[in-house]
């Protein structure tokens, strides 16, 4: 297999779940060469994308339901992805300042905007300086 535009190519054998009978076979390509990134930093990069793959992209998979997504037309998607990723933000920022653990969750931002038919979020957007400080 020749990948013209790749320097390294990593063969990565794992397995993913405990009942597994074989193991799944990844393939990291690079355009760095060998001298530059090492094995051990290739598996470190490749470690690293799942943590922003767990973070943001599970926040909008899942309290954010982004894959039931019925936009086609690529514009309003592009401006419904900003006012997704703009609420994940804000909730990372409203789940900082929970006390209760329980709350503290994405599910419990968008829980707690939707609470009063969503007079949090409105209050939120239709201020002259936004704050989501105000617990109330």
């Amino acid at each position: 297999m020749a990948f013209p535009f790749a320097a390294q190519v990593v063969e990565l054998c794992r397995w993913r779940l405990q009942d597994q009978k074989e193991p799944e076979q990844v393939y990291l390509l690079t355009s760095l060469p060998a001298s530059e990134l090492s094995a051990d930093a290739l598996l470190k990069l490749k470690r690293a994308y799942w943590g922003i793959e767990n973070g943001l992209h599970q926040r909008l998979d899942g309290a954010g339901r982004e894959d039931f997504s019925r936009v086609r037309l690529r514009h309003n998607a592009w401006v419904l992805c900003l006012f997704r990723r703009w609420a994940i933000s804000v909730a990372a920022a409203w789940i900082s300042r929970q006390t209760n653990p329980r709350r503290a969750t994405t599910q419990g931002f968008f829980d707690a905007m939707r609470r009063n038919h969503a007079q949090g979020a409105f209050n939120l957007i239709r201020r002259r300086s936004p704050t989501f400080y105000d617990d109330s």
